[in-house]
């Protein structure tokens, strides 16, 4: 007989348990400290690149599905600004959601239960300090993970669920917009499918047609997807298989595959990423009921994908398991309330810790992004940091102004590669055409800009180092001169962060692309 759902209140462990005082608390806390590390830290290149790319509109983009960079955009649009706390918007109101949700589909187990798992997902310096705050796929794909999970699973466990058809078509709904944020969602549907297949209750639900209407919709949903791919060569598509392709040389990788595993840790924390390991091997003991399994069946498969990525000898990022580790999050949540009175004791310190540390590396990132920490003046590190990926290029339009530059409508940026490409669109703003060279321009090769003149002036810009700026100036000068008919060094401008010299601008005034 499968275990119940409920644990008795005496169980639930700590921290109050008074659902709305505790929920709304902790999402308003990290709503708090997120909303101002938005307004105040500097955009990284993939936010620059997104918020540039996503200037023209298009069903899809190189990297990603539509989701993925779109809803910056809409907020731009809605607020007339691309400013960062604006295009950033969606992404943390769409963390602080996801925070309730964890919380809501766990407390089908109990409300303890339900804490600790929304405690973790706070605290987790991947969600805290990334997908619940920047701009990218992950905060969507989050959100309608989740969603996803708190509309189909009573369907499916419960007996008797009012309106399953609605649950699953609604369901099937918010499964399309994960899929249309990042193509995890894809192995996602996967995982639920054979997870579906292993247990009696979800080969049960497979006899009705509520998750094949389900599976229609998502599907139905990925037309933009799969309009744009088709139209371009299916780049998209090659582009992220590629990552997972071995080039027939694959390995045992026991370096790989543990290099991945404290990669994970770092971004889960080290105790919740055992916990979530012991979580789901505690799920298929005897008694254990189908949802619990359900669970960790999902997590298990999202999560081993890429260990077997990585074994076979292939890159594999912390942050493509991170999926897994959410779905995760309620039988993590259900082992905490079932420990010992002992081991909870010890979970309430780790906690406090895991907050304290995501939170000062939180503010340690925005102070230093923004405005350079202290230390970092020293000459061993600043010889060695390079600070124009994470920095504001706020001094670049100002001075091209001040000579000049981008008066009239024909003129044009360039960068040598999409990252800085990124970084300067959305320092010079919406209004001047940004190119890439064709050394891996991500979506800059798909985007559908202005015509330009033949004769267009442009100005290409390269980040330098302060001591390498001769030296580089002539490198990308000899680059330049293979891509356009000519090519004149202008003086550099000089970013500064914190109000030092930080790094150089190599500007160079470009005609005749060819």
């Amino acid at each position: 007989m499968d275990e119940t759902t409920t644990i008795s209140p005496a169980q639930t462990g700590t921290i109050r348990d008074d659902p709305p005082f505790a929920i709304w608390t902790l999402i308003g806390i990290f709503l708090a400290i997120h909303l101002v590390s938005a307004a105040l830290m500097p955009l990284n290149i993939d936010e620059s690149y997104a918020v540039t790319v996503s200037r023209v509109p298009s069903l899809a983009f190189f990297d990603h599905p539509l989701l993925a960079f779109s809803p910056a955009r809409w907020s731009a649009e809605l607020f007339g600004s691309e400013a960062r706390i604006v295009v950033r918007l969606p992404y943390v109101l769409l963390g602080a959601a996801s925070t309730w949700l964890v919380w809501s589909v766990t407390r089908r187990f109990s409300p303890g239960a339900a804490l600790w798992a929304a405690l973790w997902f706070s605290v987790a310096p991947y969600f805290c300090l990334a997908a619940n705050q920047f701009v990218g796929p992950d905060g969507p794909l989050n959100f309608f993970l989740l969603l996803t999970l708190w509309l189909v699973f009573p369907a499916v466990f419960d007996d008797g669920p009012g309106r399953p058809m609605l649950r699953w078509t609604l369901g099937g709904a918010a499964l399309g917009l994960a899929m249309l944020s990042k193509y995890h969602a894809v192995l996602f549907a996967g995982a639920a499918l054979v997870a579906m297949l292993a247990l009696p209750k979800g080969r049960r639900a497979l006899r009705t047609p509520g998750p094949w209407l389900a599976a229609a919709i998502a599907a139905a949903m990925q037309a933009p997807t799969i309009l744009w791919n088709s139209e371009h060569h299916w780049a998209s598509f090659v582009f992220q298989g590629a990552r997972a392709e071995t080039h027939g040389h694959m390995s045992f990788d026991i370096l790989g595959l543990g290099t991945l595993q404290l990669g994970q840790m770092g971004f889960f924390w080290p105790v919740p990423w055992l916990i979530a390991i012991l979580a789901i091997f505690a799920a298929f003991r005897p008694g254990a009921s189908q949802e619990r399994r359900a669970f960790a069946l999902i997590a298990a498969m999202l999560i081993g994908f890429f260990d077997v990525v990585a074994l076979i000898g292939n890159r594999s990022l912390p942050h493509w398991t991170m999926p897994g580790f959410l779905v995760a999050l309620p039988i993590i949540g259900l082992w905490c309330v079932e420990a010992g009175e002992r081991i909870r004791r010890l979970l309430r310190p780790v906690f406090w810790l895991g907050f304290g540390g995501s939170v000062l590396i939180l503010a340690l990132a925005t102070w230093h992004m923004r405005w350079g920490l202290p230390f970092t003046d020293r000459p061993a590190i600043a010889k060695r940091e390079f600070a124009w990926d994470t920095s504001d290029w706020d001094d670049l339009l100002r001075q091209m102004r001040e000579r000049g530059a981008f008066e009239s409508g024909d003129e044009f940026a360039y960068g040598l590669r999409y990252a800085p490409a990124g970084k300067i669109g959305y320092a010079l703003g919406p209004d001047i055409p940004v190119l890439s060279s064709p050394v891996d321009p991500r979506h800059f090769a798909f985007m559908r800009n202005k015509p330009l003149p033949a004769d267009a002036v442009g100005y290409a810009f390269e980040p330098a180092r302060l001591a390498t700026v001769a030296a580089r100036t002539g490198q990308v000068r000899a680059y330049l001169a293979g891509r356009f008919d000519s090519v004149e060094p202008l003086d550099p401008v000089i970013q500064k962060r914190g109000g030092k010299d930080s790094f150089a601008i190599l500007v160079f005034r470009v005609t005749g692309r060819r």
